[in-house]
C-alpha cells in the first residue's frame, strides 16, 4: 500500500545510511518492508485491544534488532 511504502522509506532514511528506495539494496528494501509489515500488524493489534503499548514496543525492538542486524553500522557524526 502507499502507506506501507512511505513507512518503509522512512525506516530506510532513519537507518542513518542516507538510504531511500532508490539507493537501498533489494535486501535492505525487503527487510525494511518486513519491519513495516510487523509494525502495522502490531498497531492493528493494539487498536483491537490485543496488546499494550509496552508489549508492542518490546516486540518491535526484538523484530527490528533481528531484521536490521546485517545493515551496515551508520557513519559517525
Amino acid at each position: 500500500t502507499p502507506f506501507a511504502e512511505r513507512v518503509t522509506g522512512l525506516l530506510l532514511r532513519a537507518s542513518g545510511h542516507e538510504l531511500d528506495a532508490r539507493t537501498a539494496t533489494e535486501e535492505q528494501r525487503v527487510l525494511a518492508g518486513s519491519l513495516t509489515s510487523v509494525w502495522v500488524h502490531e498497531l492493528l493489534a493494539m487498536l483491537r485491544g490485543q496488546r499494550t503499548y509496552d508489549q508492542i514496543q518490546h516486540r518491535l525492538e526484538i523484530t527490528a534488532t533481528r531484521l536490521l542486524a546485517d545493515f551496515p553500522t551508520p557513519p559517525s557524526p
